[in-house]
């Protein structure tokens, strides 16, 4: 198992849709976790819009944050523990390439973001009331659909 700032990291990547990318990414996991060396797993996921190097940066530099508080001693009832990572993969990335996101990127075509951004673009353009605008802005909802596959749209 790879460590990341002095803590057991264990990657587990998921799909767009929520389940595990590959089922024995999760095994070494299970396995270390299984020796009963561990009293604390510390779960961490990524923001939104990141690639796989973005989030395991971000996962670097927060755990690096982490262990720097850890060894202060200043968290009071952290004696005798000891802890690992299971960090969270997921593809948030919209229009990722994809080696960046290999289950594939997140999608724009959701049944709950196409009717929300119709409804933003609805919204905007009433709010400006200025016809040339108003032409862009149709142009903007008449590519909704084709959101989810082209790159253009």
């Amino acid at each position: 198992m790879k460590t990341v700032a002095g803590f057991p990291y264990c990657e587990v990547q998921f799909t767009r849709d929520g389940g595990v990318a590959e089922a024995a990414s999760v095994t070494p996991l299970q396995e270390f976790l299984a020796q009963g060396t561990v009293s604390d797993l510390i779960a961490i996921s990524h923001g939104w819009n990141n690639d796989m190097a973005a989030a395991r940066d971000l996962d670097e530099r927060f755990l690096g944050c982490v262990r720097t508080v850890l060894d202060r001693h200043v968290v009071s009832g952290d004696e005798g523990r000891t802890f690992a990572v299971m960090a969270v993969l997921w593809p948030s990335i919209t229009f990722a390439e994809a080696e960046l996101i290999p289950s594939g990127p997140a999608t724009l075509g959701s049944v709950v973001l196409i009717p929300f951004l119709e409804h933003q673009l609805a919204h905007l353009e009433k709010g400006l009331q200025a016809p040339e605008k108003s032409v862009t802005l149709k142009h903007a909802r008449a590519l909704l659909p084709d959101l989810q596959g082209s790159r253009k749209a």
